[in-house]
């Protein structure tokens, strides 16, 4: 008889037990609200196609500009950031110190070269190219060329016949 409880509760447990809704993970933190007011701002940025490339905890205007090519530098001991992006390869340019390695990293969407690395594993720097990225909120470059009006092409074709001469 003592048996048959037993099996009759493991045969209703499910009653008991509560249900697994969800596998995540629930974190807490001992921290006050006012402490992390000022660590709370992050910086979303797109191609100029509109596709999801980095998020920064700093503005791109604050990153350090590298001389040789006006890249921004994205120093992972300095800044916090997650790209978005895909293997392109590896360059070489010629440069007056010697030849410099690139590993280039392109976006996701339209393949437009955004990132290098001098490293293919070091993840520590990061050089965004100059004018490839917008800040989230603001209008992206338009990927197609405005029309022109018919004038301007006539007086475009005039001018150029003009040099010719």
């Amino acid at each position: 008889s003592a048996r048959s409880k037993v099996g009759y509760a493991r045969s209703h447990l499910w009653l008991i037990m509560p249900k697994v809704i969800s596998r995540s993970i629930v974190c807490t933190d001992t921290r006050d609200k006012e402490e992390y007011e000022g660590d709370t701002a992050l910086y979303v940025y797109h191609c100029v196609c509109g596709d999801l490339a980095l998020i920064l905890d700093t503005t791109l205007e604050k990153l350090p500009l590298r001389r040789k090519d006006g890249a921004r530098v994205i120093d992972a001991a300095k800044n916090s950031s997650k790209l978005y992006c895909e293997a392109l390869g590896v360059a070489y340019l010629k440069m007056p110190e010697g030849i410099e390695q690139q590993f280039r990293f392109k976006c996701r969407k339209c393949g437009l070269t955004l990132y290098y690395r001098h490293s293919k594993t070091d993840e520590r720097v990061t050089f965004l190219y100059p004018n490839t990225l917008v800040r989230s909120g603001q209008k992206p470059v338009a990927t197609e060329r405005p029309k022109r009006s018919r004038e301007k092409a006539a007086s475009r074709k005039a001018t150029h016949q003009c040099m010719l001469l």
